[in-house]
């Protein structure tokens, strides 16, 4: 209760991808070895996740913190798990409402960054384009696995949404302190997923539409 709002910050940072390095790593681990070739998109998303990472340790290098990525807890890697299990149809359902909240959760820590770094412009800058690099592709695994759903699958994901995004907040306390769930709620069940990535020359370019459209 008693930490300022940069520590708060730094943790959720370090926090925010850590499910889904764990979940890329089980995914791994308990891979079809047939599907493993150069065309697949599932791992060139992989691929990014494990940059993410990467990226993140990079973001709070830039104000002097070292990051040892840690594994989820006991109900995350429980439903991770399960998700890598079910059949890919059902679990892009869970896939797509978490890579929604993690797009409204890196607009927040974005936000949140220009406004506690605002006075250490070189600071300010690397964490701008270290988290443009994950915005755009966080924009594009939304498209993806949305296009691998049904209307029917889109609907489930709608209702699903709220309670990907409580599980998501039960692993982050840092997030609730530093923004407050209902706002957190809030920007995650309202989320603008293209206009997300919409200020970054490198992203794709897509029809403006709701996350949950066909």
């Amino acid at each position: 209760p008693n930490l300022d709002e940069v520590t708060l910050w730094a943790l959720a940072t370090a926090k925010t991808n850590r499910a889904e390095r764990y979940g890329v790593e089980y995914a791994l681990a308990h891979a079809d070895r047939a599907r493993e070739v150069a065309n697949d998109p599932h791992a060139y998303i992989q691929i990014e996740e494990f940059y993410h990472t990467r990226i993140l340790r990079d973001a709070l290098a830039t104000i002097g913190l070292h990051m040892e990525m840690g594994r989820p807890g006991m109900s995350a890697r429980t439903m991770i798990r399960a998700m890598v299990r079910l059949p890919e149809k059902v679990a892009n359902v869970f896939v797509l409402c978490g890579e929604i909240c993690g797009v409204a959760v890196f607009q927040l820590l974005l936000e949140k960054a220009r406004e506690l770094f605002a006075s250490q412009p070189k600071v300010l800058a690397r964490h701008e384009a270290l988290f443009g690099q994950i915005m755009v592709d966080e924009v594009g695994h939304v498209h993806f696995v949305r296009s691998t759903l049904s209307p029917q699958r889109l609907a489930w994901a709608r209702k699903l949404l709220p309670v990907v995004a409580w599980s998501l907040l039960d692993e982050s306390p840092e997030l609730v302190r530093l923004f407050g769930r209902d706002t957190l709620m809030r920007r995650i069940m309202e989320a603008d997923v293209d206009a997300a990535a919409a200020s970054y020359p490198d992203r794709f370019t897509f029809f403006a539409q709701p996350a949950f459209a066909r």
